[in-house]
């Protein structure tokens, strides 16, 4: 998955990031589990505290199970573990810390009497185990809540997206809403799709207004 990511940031001035990921998924213990990896190219313009970087952001990976699921009852469970490593090449592109990630998800096959095919509230908590100083220390909560609608026999899909943000560290706390449009390319290509996810921010702490993301998705 390939996906570019813009921000206009919500500091005085004409601040911006834009972040493209590159994503790589793959199941293995025979299906039971996922593992995931990101890398990210981070353009961060912040003229207002006169900080310009391009490079490279802090690698992560996750590993993925899901240890409930009874379709009788519509219903699944997925945990997960997420690592953060201080791998980016400059100290404002990153966090200089060893991050740990759990996560938990519930999903909710065709809820509302099938209005949707699926809603999915989910937690993590990232908590730093190794920082390069007090000022690097990591302990933050996230919420989401997925809504996801298909569409043309589930060749087009709207997925909705509210999250919460709580950084104890930094006594930082705002949310979000994304909302996802996107589509299939058609039945000579596979399993590739395309997708465009505006966010838009809310909250005192908010570090952006709006965003735009597009991505691109080929499975195999």
């Amino acid at each position: 998955r390939l996906y570019n990511e813009y921000r206009g940031l919500s500091s005085s001035g004409e601040d911006s990031q834009n972040v493209t990921t590159m994503e790589f998924r793959t199941p293995f213990a025979d299906g039971k589990w996922q593992f995931r990896t990101r890398m990210y190219a981070n353009k961060l313009d912040v003229d207002s505290k006169g900080v310009n970087e391009f490079g490279f952001g802090d690698l992560d990976f996750r590993l993925l199970t899901v240890p409930v699921l009874d379709m009788s009852k519509k219903f699944a469970v997925a945990t997960g573990l997420e690592v953060f490593t201080p791998t980016a090449s400059d100290d404002a592109l990153g966090n200089d810390a060893w991050t740990l990630g759990p996560q938990v998800f519930f999903v909710k096959f065709l809820p509302f009497n099938g209005a949707f095919d699926l809603i999915a509230p989910g937690y993590q908590y990232r908590v730093s185990i190794d920082e390069d100083g007090p000022e690097n220390k990591v302990g933050a909560h996230a919420l989401d809540l997925f809504l996801l609608k298909t569409l043309n026999n589930k060749r087009q899909w709207i997925m909705i997206n509210p999250q919460g943000f709580i950084d104890d560290e930094n006594d930082i706390e705002f949310g979000n809403i994304d909302i996802e449009i996107g589509s299939m390319l058609g039945k000579d290509h596979g399993g590739q799709s395309v997708y465009a996810r505006p966010s838009f921010a809310f909250g005192a702490d908010r570090p952006y207004d709006l965003s735009m993301e597009v991505g691109y998705k080929f499975v195999w």
